[in-house]
């Protein structure tokens, strides 16, 4: 999650785009991902919860706020994502705003 966050601060389309799980990569449309990073400024995460279920599981959670400010606004986006593990690599599912 933090590595995705960093991405999304960096405009770092290719790395947000790799770590999404291709089951649901056609979502995600690049040119509105790299729109979005241009116009908001992230300027904190805090993750709340963590949640990698039983050893050798392949599914997690991850609850987490991230503040941001967009056109002169501050914001929080709080949400409940959900990721799955492939080999050695988490991927990015899906997320659940709250």
């Amino acid at each position: 999650m933090r590595s995705r966050y960093s991405a999304f601060v960096k405009t770092n389309i290719t790395y947000l785009l790799r770590t999404r799980h291709s089951s649901t990569q056609l979502l995600d449309n690049p040119q509105l991902l790299q729109q979005s990073c241009q116009e908001t400024t992230w300027t904190s995460l805090c993750i709340h919860q963590c949640h990698k279920g039983q050893e050798n599981n392949d599914q997690g959670t991850v609850t987490f706020s991230a503040h941001y400010i967009e056109s002169g606004k501050s914001g929080v986006l709080t949400e409940t994502s959900r990721f799955v593990k492939e080999g050695q690599q988490w991927y990015y599912l899906d997320g659940c705003l709250s």
